[in-house]
């Protein structure tokens, strides 16, 4: 009986433990078809791309307790698809987050782009009206004067167009930000909202990064780039307020360390000067958009900038123009410069400040205007250089309008072409074979009207900057050593050939037996070289002539005394003979002088010697009183020589001078008299 109780007892437990599995089980069913159904939507959510959805349902699931269910092997098994469920979700959702970034990355860049590229042809669609409605109110201005400008401001320049960026850019249409929106909120949901802000940051510098890949080839390209960068910020100051990411000036210094070598590269690649005019208005439409954006310091930042790129500017303009320069001045044809009009005739006033030459020569032939043609004492390459160095002054000023306090560096620059110009004419000067006297004179004439014009320069730089400068040039003192190396090369070119005309005296008899009245044949034809050169430089500078005949006539004084002093022997037969080619050369350019004297003082040494012997006063040489009035040209030391050459001869039409008596004077002289 006892066993019988047992067994029923025992197979009552069995069935409430059979019940009890049996109802365990069922709510496993029916948990796991929950779990299960749980995952299936969070499956089906994400494959929707509804990602807030799938990230409330894993949060769901997390929250279900698995650890509750008592069978322990069926637990670590539902836990281990879980474990595969929830990281291939979040893959999945991460995925298709950067997918809707770059996808939003391209669309953002294009409208950075559009607005970019917009807002500067606003811009510069309002400079040109600014532009136009200027050149009509001067035009007007002009006609009321009835009188030409003497000089423009070019009507490129930027002064302050009248956009207004608020309302420019209010009218653009909006970016659309809503997939950023929900990539933020995905972010967020899942409580990795500062890995979002990072990952946009990252995003952002990321652009900046791939701008400095950027080549420039020319003004067109690199105005893209300054356009991508205006868009960039637009929509940069968008997102700054939207997440507000504090991250603006970060963002400017590295786009400054960025944009300055692309700018220099930028204006490396120029080779006309039109393109770096345009390249740096590009740049200044930049800096005004910059500024009514708010970024004010950043756009000053760029005057670094643009000072760097007006010395490469400024070398540029310089070697192209010097170029130019060069070959006029190596293939001068050396034809004076005409002008056919009173106009005409005013602007070289104005420039050279000068008056008309009484030398200048007067075409008697009228032009229509009733003004005869003028031969100006210079060749046409002055004109040309002046013309060259006002484009040069144009092109800086016009370069560095709109930069402030600049206008130094213009002046500095000139001031340096000039330099550079006189090394020019210096190379001109001196490179062999170099130019005849002529060429030599009218080069040094061509060079003093170039000095001449340096006050117009700087008066002409401060009409084009609107600024006085209240110093000179330094150039000026180079064109002065220019001109006092031309001049040496004239005298330097004159006494070689002068040197050929004295030569003649070495092969002359210097005891002549038979008395002839009249200068020899060479002097004649020395004085007509010498006549042709100064009556050309006529046209040139009277004052060059006077001063180049001073030393001619000089050097040739000296000439004839030293083949006299190199003569073994002479008589007064010779001695009669430089005296009368000493008169005639005196003859022929004492018109040049106001008073002979100039010119016979050219004479001295040799003609005090002269007068020892062709008025028979050797003797006064003993006197100290008579030697220092009449004869204090001579120096006794290098007379003593000369005297002991001395041969008599006698010739009734000459005084008589005896050697014993000129020895007697050498003996008084050797003995201190």
């Amino acid at each position: 009986m006892n066993r019988l109780k047992q067994k029923r007892a025992t197979e009552r437990e069995n069935k409430v433990r059979t019940r009890a599995r049996l109802m365990e089980t069922r709510q496993l069913i029916v948990q796991s078809q929950e779990y299960f159904s749980i995952i299936g939507k969070a499956v089906a959510s994400v494959k929707n791309e509804k990602f807030l959805t799938t990230i409330r349902i894993m949060e769901e699931l997390r929250k279900r307790p698995i650890a509750s269910l008592k069978t322990r092997r069926f637990t670590n098994n539902f836990e281990a698809v879980i474990d595969k469920v929830v990281p291939y979700l979040n893959q999945r959702i991460i995925k298709k987050l950067e997918e809707m970034g770059n996808d939003f990355a391209i669309y953002l860049k294009m409208r950075e782009k559009e607005l970019g590229h917009a807002l500067l042809m606003q811009v510069k669609e309002s400079i040109k009206s600014q532009q136009a409605s200027r050149a009509s109110s001067i035009q007007r201005r002009d006609s009321i004067r009835k009188a030409p400008r003497e000089s423009l401001v070019r009507l490129t320049s930027i002064d302050e167009p009248q956009t207004n960026i608020v309302a420019v850019t209010r009218n653009f249409n909006p970016i659309d930000f809503q997939p950023l929106m929900q990539i933020a909120k995905i972010y967020a949901s899942k409580g990795d909202f500062g890995k979002f802000i990072e990952l946009l940051k990252q995003s952002r510098r990321k652009i900046l990064v791939n701008l400095a890949l950027f080549e420039p080839t020319g003004v067109s390209s690199f105005t893209i780039l300054l356009a991508e960068v205006v868009g960039f910020f637009l929509v940069q100051s968008q997102l700054e307020s939207k997440f507000n990411l504090s991250t603006m000036d970060v963002l400017w210094k590295e786009t400054l360390e960025i944009l300055a070598p692309l700018t220099d590269r930028a204006f490396e690649v120029l080779e006309r000067t039109n393109e770096f005019i345009e390249m740096k208005e590009e740049m200044r439409i930049f800096q005004w958009v910059l500024q009514k954006l708010g970024f004010a310091g950043q756009a000053l930042a760029l005057n670094d900038n643009l000072r760097r790129n007006f010395l490469r500017f400024a070398e540029k303009m310089t070697t192209d123009y010097l170029a130019t320069v060069r070959e006029d001045i190596f293939q001068d044809d050396f034809q004076h410069f005409v002008i056919t009009s009173q106009e005409e005739m005013k602007k070289f006033t104005v420039k050279f400040q000068f008056t008309l030459p009484s030398s200048t020569e007067l075409l008697s032939k009228k032009n229509q205007a009733n003004f005869a043609s003028v031969v100006l004492p210079f060749t046409r390459v002055v004109p040309n250089i002046v013309g060259i160095i006002e484009n040069f002054v144009i092109n800086a000023a016009e370069f560095m309008r709109g930069i402030l306090d600049q206008n130094n560096l213009i002046f500095i620059q000139l001031d340096r072409f000039l330099y550079e110009l006189t090394k020019l004419f210096s190379d001109f000067l001196y490179t062999p074979p170099g130019p005849n006297v002529l060429q030599l004179a009218q080069t040094m004439q061509n060079i003093n009207y170039l000095q001449m014009s340096l006050s117009y320069f700087v008066t002409f730089l401060e009409g084009q900057t609107r600024t006085s400068f209240n110093r000179s040039l330094n150039s000026s003192k180079y064109f002065d050593e220019l001109k006092v190396g031309a001049e040496e090369k004239i005298y330097d070119a004159l006494k070689a050939k002068l040197s050929y005309f004295l030569s003649f005296y070495d092969e002359i008899s210097w005891e002549p037996h038979v008395f002839r009245r009249g200068h020899h044949d060479f002097a004649e034809d020395l004085c007509d070289y010498l006549q042709g050169v100064f009556s050309t430089m006529r046209l040139i500078s009277e004052d060059l002539i006077i001063s180049l005949l001073y030393l001619a006539l000089k050097y040739i004084s000296e000439g004839i005394f030293g083949a006299l002093s190199r003569a073994k022997t002479y008589n007064i037969i010779a001695l009669a003979a430089l005296d009368a080619d000493i008169w005639f050369i005196y003859n022929s350019f004492v018109s040049y002088y106001r008073d002979g004297e100039t010119a016979l003082e050219c004479f001295r040494e040799i003609r005090q010697f002269l007068h020892l012997f062709l008025k028979g006063h050797v003797h006064d040489l003993i006197d100290e009183s008579a030697t220092r009035m009449r004869y204090a040209a001579l120096s006794i030391p290098k007379l003593i020589p000369i005297l002991d050459r001395y041969r008599k001869i006698v010739v009734p039409e000459l005084p008589t001078v005896r050697k014993r008596e000129v020895q007697a004077v050498i003996k008084r002289l050797k003995g201190g008299r």
